[in-house]
Formats: C-alpha cells, structure tokens, sequence
C-alpha cells in the first residue's frame, strides 16, 4: 500500500512537471513569438525613413524632368515663331 501512495506522489509530480514544462513551453513561445513581432517592427522603423527619402528623390527627380520637358517645349515654340515670323521687308525708298 506503502508503494502505491509513493506511486501516486511520483505520478503526481511528474503530472505537475509535465505541466511546468507545458507552461515554459508556452511562456517561451510567447516570449520568442513577441521578440520576433518587435523586431519586425524596429526593422520597419529603421527602413522608413530609407524609403521616404527616396520616394522624395523620386518625387524631385520626375517634377525635374517635367520642368526640362516644358522647357524644352518652350524653346522649340519660341524658335518656331521666330522662324514663323518673317520679318516684313523693309521697303528702300528710291
């Protein structure tokens, strides 16, 4: 009877170790699974900044581009209408 009661205590603590376990199991889980959350967002942090600076960069280069094609779209209607426009001759008087 003895070593069934001592039998009974031994599954029970092994139950209640087991049961630890299946906690720090969990708690570990969680633990890793909220590390890998935080560092996801610190990496985004840290590449945003990375990334509205070149949306900027680009954001300058197209309204560049875009000042050089009115630009250049200037110049061709100037140089057209001063070819366009010819010069009346001036008439000698005799």
């Amino acid at each position: 009877m003895e070593w069934e009661e001592q039998g009974l205590r031994s599954s029970l603590v092994l139950d209640s170790a087991s049961v630890l376990m299946l906690t720090a199991s969990a708690l570990m889980a969680t633990v890793l699974s909220s590390l890998v959350e935080l560092l996801a967002q610190a990496s985004l942090s840290l590449s945003l900044p990375w990334r509205v600076m070149l949306k900027r960069t680009e954001t300058r280069l197209l309204m560049q581009r875009k000042a050089m094609k009115t630009m250049k779209t200037v110049i061709v209607v100037m140089m057209m209408e001063g070819k366009t426009k010819k010069k009346k001759p001036v008439m000698q008087k005799k």
